[in-house]
């Protein structure tokens, strides 16, 4: 495999985890929940949020109006979403060629614009939550959320739609992968209990 799908295949798997995996149809275990709470108890936009772990699986409970729903979803998840921002920008960087200025500005300028208002606010909520938390070392904004969580679809078939318009030449690694399949084993589905998680293009 070469590094850029590497690197394409383990954005991937970050931005799974960090962002496919956080709603939880089950419930806490009350000490999780009392942490969690404990966490974030001077805030209010943070009530009956909670997270935990299990699995090597990570579950965040969020409630509310989507302001509420952003906000909890950008402070429980801080780390992970901070580490898949620097893994999804590397990568979209490296294999179209242009700066991660370009991904924020066809966040603000092309992808806002056709969004109902109910998302925007919850994206704007998830960076303010991020920002929050105690863990955050540098600030990040809704276009680093919105361009995150459109990095398939910018990369992979923005860009090259756009670099033929341009008459650009196409880097190698920017181009559409065509169909592809995944599949994730865990719990009592695997030998140790912990996660199986495989994707082709």
């Amino acid at each position: 495999m070469k590094s850029g799908a590497k690197a394409s295949l383990a954005a991937l798997m970050v931005a799974a985890l960090a962002l496919g995996a956080l709603f939880a149809a089950g419930h806490a275990a009350p000490a999780a929940r009392a942490r969690s709470a404990a966490a974030g108890a001077t805030d209010t936009r943070l009530k009956g949020a909670y997270r935990f772990e299990e699995g090597g699986w990570i579950y965040a409970h969020l409630e509310g109006t989507p302001e509420q729903v952003g906000f909890q979803h950008g402070y429980l998840l801080s780390t992970e979403i901070t580490d898949a921002l620097h893994a999804v920008r590397l990568d979209s960087v490296y294999r179209t060629h242009r700066s991660w200025k370009f991904f924020r500005d066809t966040a603000s300028t092309i992808l806002w614009l056709h969004m109902d208002e109910e998302y925007q606010k919850e994206l704007t909520a998830i960076a303010d939550g991020v920002n929050a938390h105690e863990s955050a070392a540098s600030p990040l904004d809704v276009w680093d959320i919105v361009a995150l969580n459109a990095f398939e679809e910018v990369t992979d078939y923005y860009v090259p739609l756009l670099d033929a318009k341009e008459r650009r030449p196409v880097p190698p690694l920017a181009t559409a992968p065509g169909n592809c399949s995944a599949f994730v084993a865990t719990g009592s589905y695997t030998k140790d209990h912990r996660i199986v998680m495989a994707h082709n293009n």
